[in-house]
């Protein structure tokens, strides 16, 4: 497309000048007016617009609201086709590709066309009545001296001045043969000669009203004529509203009808999602119950393993009787033994180590093992799978010693307790005193079977200790262990500093 660069006013008075079609183009800088930009630059749209002086209104701007004060601009972008007259043949919103865009400009030209003769005929028109207009004149001012009609011509003439609205031409017929006639009567009577005078002037009164007439129903032909083009202005400026307002409603329909469809395209979408998460929910879910009834048969056929295996493990535990036999001396023997074994065995085992004079107790639960239960099997005594068994020596009954009953021994007998008990409080009682024989047998038991346990006693049991674990120095008892030395027996002070 050609653009006018000079102002607009010369534009307008150039397209005057070529009487052309006035384009005026307004854009914006959306996306519409970038393609509008390309169709109008176009190589078939400038062919075809090649005649027209077109500008070019960028909006907003100052030029955009004078040209919108004239010519509304309800779009943009819009092209106007402004005629000769100033009004707009065509206006054409938003986007149009180049052949619907030629063929507007086709249209546009061919009413312009139209227009271009219509203007035509009205001045061929105006030059009629121009020129007929002196032939009027000289018409009514005609030369009546020594006229002298026949008296057939003048009764005809009032016949032709009594035609209504008639044109110049039959005027000037009325007028032509009372010119040519010649005056051939020398003397006329004076009667005649006044009728034929008021006759002349009448017929040039009729002749002027006539004229008269004629100008008035010109005027009014001019004013109809006015009126019927104003009014054809009108109906095109209201036609190419209705065009506009039919653009902009099926363009509001079309934006209406997008966004329906875009709705329904959302909906869609939506309940496709909705279906898909159901869908998903339902298979998460029988997934879920799946899963949970092979977690619950896993757990109940694990349970039922461990049942079988506990099952399995107890009665092998109560298969076995594990028990600790914890000696007087503090000392512990471990021993296992079948659960159907009597208590019997295990006494004649302790036995051998502790001597055959021994009592077997249970401290959880407190109980006494008598003869009866030595026939009792283990496991009914609920010693499986382990127990722990105290063994205690009984101890014999010795006759005391007969003193005499001398008087010496009555005297002296309380002065030798006071000389033992100085003693003792003094250098302490002997470890391997034993006041009676009772503890010199047992002494010696007790010396004598560790000796003999040590080769009878099975790789399964272990000795817990064979020292004592406390001294008796007087009438205090010290914790002992055969591992102390005198390094370990000094004490520190409160700077980490050793004392011995």
């Amino acid at each position: 497309m050609l653009w006018y660069e000079d102002s607009i006013a010369k534009a307008i008075q150039v397209s005057k000048d070529r009487k052309c079609i006035f384009l005026v183009y307004v854009s914006g800088e959306d996306e519409l007016s970038k393609k509008m930009d390309e169709t109008l630059a176009h190589e078939a749209v400038s062919d075809a617009c090649k005649d027209f002086v077109a500008v070019k209104i960028k909006s907003p701007s100052d030029i955009c609201q004078q040209f919108s004060q004239i010519y509304p601009v309800v779009f943009v972008p819009s092209v106007f086709f402004i005629g000769l007259n100033g009004l707009p043949i065509e206006i054409t919103p938003g986007h149009l590709g180049p052949e619907e865009f030629n063929k507007k400009a086709q249209d546009v030209i061919k009413i312009h066309e139209s227009q271009l003769s219509g203007a035509a005929n009205m001045d061929v028109d105006k030059t009629r009545a121009a020129a007929a207009a002196p032939v009027a004149a000289a018409a009514a001012t005609p030369t009546t001296s020594a006229v002298t009609p026949e008296p057939e011509r003048l009764n005809a003439a009032p016949e032709s001045m009594e035609l209504e609205h008639t044109d110049q031409p039959a005027a000037e017929s009325l007028v032509a043969p009372s010119a040519e006639v010649p005056s051939t009567s020398a003397a006329p009577d004076s009667s005649a000669s006044n009728s034929l005078d008021q006759r002349v002037m009448y017929a040039k009164e009729k002749i002027q009203e006539n004229q008269e007439i004629k100008q008035v129903n010109e005027g009014k032909k001019e004013k109809e004529k006015e009126i019927n083009r104003r009014q054809l202005g009108k109906d095109v400026q209201k036609l190419r509203r209705g065009q506009v307002d039919r653009s902009l409603k099926e363009m509001q329909d079309e934006i209406k009808k997008e966004r329906e469809e875009d709705r329904r395209a959302r909906q869609r979408i939506k309940e496709e999602i909705d279906r898909d998460r159901a869908q998903r929910k339902a298979k998460y879910e029988q997934e879920k119950v799946e899963r949970e009834l092979m977690q619950k048969e896993m757990r109940e056929k694990k349970m039922q393993e461990n049942q079988m295996t506990a099952a399995e493990r107890e009665a092998a535990r109560k298969e076995i009787s594990r028990l600790q036999f914890r000696l007087p001396d503090g000392s512990a023997i471990t021993q296992q033994f079948k659960s159907s074994e009597p208590l019997s065995v295990a006494c004649s085992f302790i036995s051998q180590h502790t001597g055959s004079n021994i009592q077997l107790y249970t401290m959880f639960p407190k109980r006494t093992f008598t003869a009866q239960d030595m026939n009792s099997s283990l496991l009914s005594l609920e010693l499986v799978p382990s127990a722990v068994i105290l063994v205690i020596p009984v101890k014999s009954v010795l006759a005391p010693k007969k003193y005499s009953n001398n008087f010496l021994g009555m005297i002296l007998a309380p002065l030798f307790t006071l000389l033992n008990f100085i003693y003792g409080i003094i250098f302490g009682t002997p470890t391997n005193a034993n006041p009676g024989d009772s503890r010199t047998t047992k002494k010696d038991n007790e010396s004598t079977v560790p000796s003999s346990t040590t080769s009878q006693r099975p790789s399964t049991a272990y000795k817990r200790r064979s020292s004592p674990i406390s001294r008796q120095e007087g009438n205090i008892h010290k914790f002992t262990s055969s591992q102390d030395d005198d390094d370990e027996q000094s004490t520190w002070n409160g700077n980490s500093t050793q004392q011995m």
